[in-house]
């Protein structure tokens, strides 16, 4: 697991927030997890999603244009073939609720030891990562990105000292 504080340049991380925190921009009612990995009450398996990015084993599929916003990142990154990603909204939570250990694709590919998923905070919260085999939590801090093995079952929280966790969601190869 790699740990990066300030990961992206002011200048560009700025841009980034200010085209997500547009009121026009789309976000989209999904589930956090499917049912029978969420770990609390069912009616608290809620979040907003932008997905921008899907590579399913019958092919490429870009949902939408806002891949172009990450594509300095993705270099960065060394992404050599994209899988998924999508940016996650996790409104306020009375209590920091833990969603359920996971890893993000469903699918033979992910397997590969070249698969990596990077989480990149989009803001600063007292919501976590937290990794099932070590423990290990991660604090939601801004322009901070952990990378991990796909594999690597992981839980993802909500917060509640600002109105909603934003964080980026990348699985891709190396």
């Amino acid at each position: 697991m790699d740990l990066f504080d300030n990961y992206l340049s002011e200048n560009y991380f700025n841009f980034i927030l200010k085209e997500i925190g547009s009121p026009f921009f789309p976000w989209y009612r999904s589930t956090v997890l499917v049912p029978e990995d969420f770990l609390g009450n069912p009616l608290d398996n809620i979040q907003f999603c932008h997905p921008i990015f899907d590579n399913p084993p019958q092919g490429p599929f870009i949902k939408t244009k806002t891949c172009d916003l990450f594509e300095d990142l993705f270099k960065m990154l060394g992404v050599k073939e994209l899988l998924s990603v999508k940016l996650n909204l996790n409104p306020r939570q009375t209590k920091i609720i833990e969603h359920g250990y996971h890893i993000d694709l469903n699918w033979d590919r992910k397997d590969d030891s070249n698969a990596k998923t990077s989480i990149f905070y989009l803001n600063t919260n007292n919501g976590y990562t937290k990794f099932k085999t070590s423990g290990k939590k991660i604090q939601s801090v801004s322009n901070r990105l952990v990378t991990f093995n796909t594999n690597m079952m992981h839980t993802g929280t909500t917060s509640n000292n600002v109105d909603a966790r934003l964080v980026l969601n990348i699985n891709y190869f190396i």
